[in-house]
């Protein structure tokens, strides 16, 4: 068994299938009432596969594509033709004879089998070109839920950022009525908490901002309610620095350029054979002469047989349009190199982007913090024993706060870099091997 694709969801929770699985039988008020009461990635992520509109225009494009292929190389409508011959003037319903026929076009040979590949193509690339409209749309709502799942934990650490200033400045006052604190002092610790205040009140509009935006993501009202996001967990498993190479193949933009090139080097073959190939007309007709007093006085009975063939070599429009489809098959063909360049070079900055994000986040988690830690703990040590004053364990925390709200973006820099190189690698959305 092939190793397991990481999931959008696995990044955060559990529930990989909230995605690439089959929508369930839950009501729509019933997902609404959901969210009103609490976020969850995969929440928003199910909820967007059934009701965001672009994805469902993707749908009704690729089915209307899958709709043309049995169209594409099917024969002509044949033709059905009926002929009055040497009917009188006087007497038009009494014409000297009838003729009745079909007649049927074949289209250059091997021209309908290239066509009908180009076409089945076209529904391939088609399909592709879903496969990453929703995978663009999943990176979308995964950055939206992280925004808003840091800035809610944001705003819990600035309050007790706030909390922490506010003792401290209150302690300052009373320090500076002694002159244990100077009034420099006490200016600055009011300004940095008046700072405070005026940052805590820009990220609560940045909240709604981005609640609007995962709303809009979902296909509902801007201000439809949400509920309070999950709290972002770090990701165990680790990287994988070899995660670009022969994968990029699968990638939604890499995949849909290759059937691109294959289909228009189909209709290439098409028109190669149009120019080169004649088309055939084949038709009978049935001819029924009526008895009459100016005739032999019988009813005669008679058929004829047609074949008609067109002569491309003659004509300059077969060849014309034969370097048009050169052309753009080579033209596609540059296209496709471009991507799979274009895609692995990608690729290759989201790991590093990824890689130093996870760096930094371990840094915080193995050395800054828990150094902050003992430091507030030692300080708390020396102020029980009398060898230090309550000022330098406020300030202490204060740094340690500081430190785990550095953490979160941290994290949440990491959350999105792994979710920018799954995308990158064309893995965001795909199922598990164990649930294939």
């Amino acid at each position: 068994m092939r190793r397991s694709t990481l999931l959008l969801c696995a990044f955060l929770y559990a529930g990989e299938a909230a995605w690439a699985g089959t929508p369930g039988t839950e009501t729509s008020e019933a997902r609404e009432e959901r969210l009103a009461t609490a976020v969850e990635l995969k929440d928003l992520l199910a909820f967007a596969r059934l009701e965001n509109p672009l994805l469902a225009s993707s749908r009704e494009a690729l089915e209307e594509l899958r709709a043309g292929e049995g169209a594409s190389g099917a024969l002509p409508p044949p033709q059905f033709r009926y002929q009055l011959w040497n009917a009188p003037l006087r007497h038009p319903l009494s014409p000297q004879m009838h003729m009745f026929g079909l007649s049927q076009l074949f289209p250059a040979w091997g021209s309908r089998a290239a066509q009908q590949s180009s076409s089945e193509r076209a529904s391939r690339a088609g399909a592709e070109e879903l496969r990453g409209a929703e995978e663009e749309l999943a990176l979308q709502i995964t950055r939206a839920f992280v925004a808003y799942a840091l800035a809610a934990r944001k705003l819990e650490l600035r309050d007790a950022l706030n909390g922490l200033l506010e003792r401290e400045l209150a302690q300052a006052r009373a320090l500076y009525q002694t002159g244990r604190r100077t009034e420099r002092e006490l200016l600055r610790l009011t300004l940095e908490l008046e700072r405070a205040k005026a940052e805590l009140a820009i990220e609560r509009e940045q909240l709604e901002g981005t609640k609007a935006l995962i709303n809009a993501l979902l296909g509902r009202a801007a201000r439809a309610p949400l509920g309070p996001p999950a709290r972002l967990e770090r990701v165990a498993e680790p990287l994988d620095e070899l995660a670009c190479g022969a994968s990029l193949a699968a990638k939604p933009e890499v995949a849909a350029a290759a059937q691109r090139a294959a289909q228009d080097e189909a209709m290439r073959e098409a028109m190669e054979h149009r120019g080169n190939r004649p088309e055939l007309m084949v038709g009978f007709d049935y001819m029924l002469e009526p008895a009459s007093e100016h005739g032999s006085g019988q009813t005669m009975h008679g058929f004829s047989a047609m074949l008609s063939a067109t002569l491309p070599w003659l004509s300059q429009a077969p060849q014309s349009e034969l370097k048009m489809a050169r052309a753009r098959a080579a033209k596609t063909r540059e296209e496709r190199r471009r991507e799979e360049l274009d895609s692995a070079a990608l690729c290759e900055s989201a790991a590093a982007r990824a890689l130093a994000a996870e760096a930094a986040l371990t840094s915080f988690d193995e050395r800054q913090i828990p150094l902050a830690e003992r430091l507030v703990g030692a300080i708390r040590g020396a102020l029980e024993a009398g060898g230090s004053d309550s000022a330098e364990l406020l300030s202490a925390e204060r740094e340690l706060t500081a430190l785990r709200l550095d953490r979160e973006r941290a994290l949440a820099e990491s959350l999105t870099s792994r979710a920018e190189l799954a995308r990158a690698r064309g893995s965001l959305s795909e199922r598990s091997a164990d649930e294939e």
